[in-house]
């Protein structure tokens, strides 16, 4: 019953108690509170109820996240999809802090708008004061990110290796070679997505 209670006051509670059985139900009926947990209640011992007093209630936590896409609409973590979970946990990743941030395809799950219009402003507004490293397939990340530094992986067998004549900063033209190669799908696939969408 006291995970029902949005805000438990401890000396509400012994208040009510104090005044009896109908103000135990008119407070706590809503929640579930029965006319004989009431009565049981309002019999209690002097020495219960100055325990009662004493009683520490452990903190808890709820996740919201505000899936509307103006105004407002919050809901639980728990009644999120997978989408909106990884949502909630890289906004609270992102969160003010000095501590580095090591993050594998952090776009898993997220669509490219809220990648490109929350999630990467949100990396270059704070890269400054903050370092992240970032494994990602998504273009947006690096490009639109204005990462400092990129190093293309390629696999071999039973392990990865980096590319070491194809990293640094996306202004060398080796880098941005294996970025539209890599991130984009080619030069080709980059062009026929432009003229496509008529820009």
């Amino acid at each position: 019953m006291v995970d029902e209670v949005p805000t438990l006051s401890i000396a509400a509670l012994l208040d009510a108690i104090d005044k009896g059985v109908m103000a135990l139900l008119e407070q706590y009926k809503e929640i579930g509170l029965s006319r004989v947990t009431a009565e049981r209640m309002s019999s209690l011992p002097l020495e219960k109820r100055l325990a009662l007093e004493e009683i520490m209630l452990e903190p808890s936590v709820e996740l919201l996240l505000n899936v509307a896409g103006e105004g407002t609409d919050f809901k639980s973590v728990n009644d999120l999809s997978t989408g909106q979970k990884c949502t909630a946990i890289l906004h609270l990743l992102l969160l003010e802090s000095h501590e580095p941030l090591i993050a594998d395809q952090p776009e898993d799950h997220l669509d490219n708008a809220f990648i490109a219009d929350h999630i990467v402003q949100e990396l270059r507004a704070t890269k400054q004061c903050r370092q992240f490293l970032l494994a990602t397939h998504n273009a947006n990340i690096p490009v639109f990110g204005d990462a400092e530094w990129i190093a293309p992986l390629y696999e071999q067998v039973h392990h990865s290796g980096v590319d070491e004549l194809a990293m640094g900063s996306i202004d060398l033209d080796s880098v941005k070679i294996r970025v539209s190669q890599i991130l984009e799908g080619g030069r080709d696939a980059f062009e026929m997505r432009r003229a496509k969408y008529g820009y």
